[in-house]
């Protein structure tokens, strides 16, 4: 082995989830390989139905696995994550897909290993030729799908590596959502991958598990590694470097980092009790974003006020049934005991008919973000799941501070009809004997810039408002912000959507009511100067984000913030709103600062 294996080489990747992570790196090779490697056969004519058979049967238990693999991850990570693995399920349930194997067996008498794998191969062929790199990114969902009910057919139920029981960073050429789910996050430091992008499942998965990780690593650094057994590396997820056989300068300057940022993190614990308020006197209510009820002990663990939104998404998906009244009522009642004088925030139903089990409410849409979704669809297409839902909502709030808010509202007509079902579900509450809050508090959500462009006329219909502004602003400038083909345009501070946000905070002061922040700006210091100055009274977030967040509103003075919105109003791009909060930052709060990396 040469020497120069042994000296310090840098390389550099794209940063997929921040953090720095030190150990070994062990080469993994991912199960796809299984897949593509697959030897094919044919069969006798006589045993294709039975060879159908042990193909259906297959599907129903990767099904029930994947099924089963989403509740682990609704424990681990909560209930955003297993998002990822629905396009999993819709794979394994397509009728089409099964359909053509089914002829591939009986037709051309092959196995089912490869009848399967022939016509996966098409559809991920026509995947990978297409220009969009967020759609070539979806032929991993089904590489790792096939994969999966290959090896269930090859009857090799063994995973295609085994992670060392000792700490250790891994190294591949890339992984499947499956894989990176099923982590062990007290061995697994963190993770470098040669393919992949920041919006593939599996580096989303990586920043909820909080695992320093990058993807695109260079193929010399791949090699690097290979041929140097398992050296010891540095991956800083922030800046997507990566540092084999490190010198031992730098593993001091990292390992300082690593103590520095845990420092850091205590010193936040210990302000959790601390008024969220400027240093001239302007409070703001933090709550957190809670996506099950799993989720609710690290939330009362944060500090926060209250849940500023609660996703109901998780109760209704990937399950055979509804769920029903009483689970619903349950869920919301239990909730509320255990956050006594905390107000709860219940989001509707927020998905389309395309997340819902095919047999509930199967429906196909070209572009769904665009379709019956949300309200759309509790109004128009199934209110009889909305109807059950409201009532459910109602009952619990007999027991707490339990608010209810409609998403994806785009006109006064919409709120009218709501209200009148409210009162028509009220009416059947006292009828029955059922005890509950006349007077909840109900909010619509501002996504759609319909909404944010009426806010005047709305805000007299609610009692208070909630700014979503991750569909704010893909809906303002027109893109997908999923799509890294045109993800440069997803800019918070463009001209156009600070001047909807402020529209709306004023639209709320003016009729005091109150109004609040729940997108994913909320827990970015990065823009909290301006949310300060536009005169926000509520931001909502995941909980690990409370900490630096309250640090910042500490630090700031509310009548600076309101100049500095002023002069980001009167700019001409995102750039300049942005370059003036993250100089007031710099200002107010350097330590924090020195953690935000703009993204444009």
């Amino acid at each position: 082995m040469s020497n120069s294996l042994f000296q310090e080489l840098k390389f550099r990747g794209i940063p997929a989830s921040a953090g720095v992570a030190i150990g070994n790196a062990v080469i993994v090779h991912s199960r796809t390989s299984s897949y593509e490697d697959m030897k094919e056969k044919t069969i006798e004519p006589a045993m294709a139905e039975a060879e159908v058979e042990r193909f259906k049967h297959v599907l129903d238990t990767t099904r029930q696995e994947i099924i089963a693999m989403q509740r682990q991850i609704r424990n681990k990570f909560g209930s955003r994550e297993i998002d990822i693995f629905d396009a999993h399920l819709l794979i394994v349930d397509d009728q089409m897909l099964k359909n053509e194997v089914v002829e591939r067996i009986r037709n051309e008498h092959l196995n089912a290993e490869t009848a399967y794998k022939r016509t996966i191969k098409r559809y991920i062929d026509a995947l990978l030729v297409m220009p969009d790199s967020y759609i070539k990114e979806r032929a991993d969902d089904i590489k790792d799908v096939a994969s999966r009910i290959i090896n269930h057919l090859s009857t090799s139920d063994k995973p295609a590596f085994l992670y060392s029981a000792e700490p250790h960073i891994i190294i591949a050429m890339d992984l499947t959502p499956s894989e990176t789910a099923m982590f062990n996050r007290e061995t697994i430091l963190g993770m470098a991958v040669v393919t992949g992008s920041t919006i593939s499942h599996s580096a989303i998965l990586a920043r909820s598990m909080q695992l320093p990780a990058l993807v695109g690593l260079p193929l010399e650094a791949y090699e690097a590694i290979r041929r140097a057994g398992e050296p010891q590396v540095i991956i800083d997820g922030a800046t997507g470097d990566i540092i084999i056989n490190p010198a031992p300068e730098t593993m001091t300057r990292y390992r300082e980092r690593i103590e520095q940022n845990h420092d850091f993190e205590i010193r936040l614990s210990a302000e959790k009790n601390l008024p969220v308020e400027t240093l001239d006197g302007h409070r703001i209510k933090l709550m957190a974003n809670l996506g099950s009820a799993d989720e609710i002990d690290g939330i009362t663990h944060s500090g926060a006020a209250g849940v500023g939104l609660f996703r109901t998404e998780y109760m209704f998906m990937n399950r055979d049934t509804l769920p029903t009244e009483e689970e619903q009522y349950h869920t919301y009642s239990e909730l509320t005991r255990r956050m006594p004088d905390a107000p709860l925030v219940v989001r509707t139903l927020d998905i389309g008919g395309d997340k819902l089990a095919s047999h509930i409410d199967a429906m196909v849409e070209a572009n769904p973000f665009l379709g019956l979704r949300a309200i759309r669809l509790c109004l128009k297409a199934r209110k009889d799941i909305f109807r059950t839902q409201m009532r459910a909502v109602l009952r619990a709030s007999a027991h707490g501070d339990i608010r209810v808010m409609y998403p994806m509202i785009s006109c006064t007509e919409e709120v009218r009809e709501i209200q009148e079902l409210v009162k028509e579900l009220m009416r059947e509450l006292t009828a029955e004997g059922h005890a509950f809050n006349r007077n909840i508090k109900t909010g619509i959500m501002i996504e759609v810039p319909a909404a944010a462009l009426l806010a005047y006329t709305l805000a007299p219909m609610v009692d208070f408002f909630s700014l979503g502004t991750n569909d704010l602003i893909q809906y303002t400038m027109a893109i997908d912000r999923t799509n890294d083909r045109v993800s440069y345009l997803y800019q918070p501070t463009h001209p156009a959507v600070l001047e909807l946000i402020q529209r709306t905070i004023a639209a709320g002061r003016d009729h005091r009511i109150e109004t609040a922040i729940c997108g994913e700006i909320a827990g970015n210091p990065l823009y909290t100067p301006l949310l300060v100055g536009m005169g926000i009274e509520e931001l909502s977030m995941s909980p690990g984000s409370i900490g630096v967040i309250r640090r910042v509103i500490r630090k700031l003075n509310k009548r600076e913030a309101e100049v500095a919105v002023s002069k980001a109003l009167r700019g001409s791009t995102a750039e300049d709103a942005l370059e003036i909060s993250l100089k007031m930052l710099r200002q107010a709060a350097p330590d924090i600062a020195e953690l935000v990396m703009p993204v444009h």
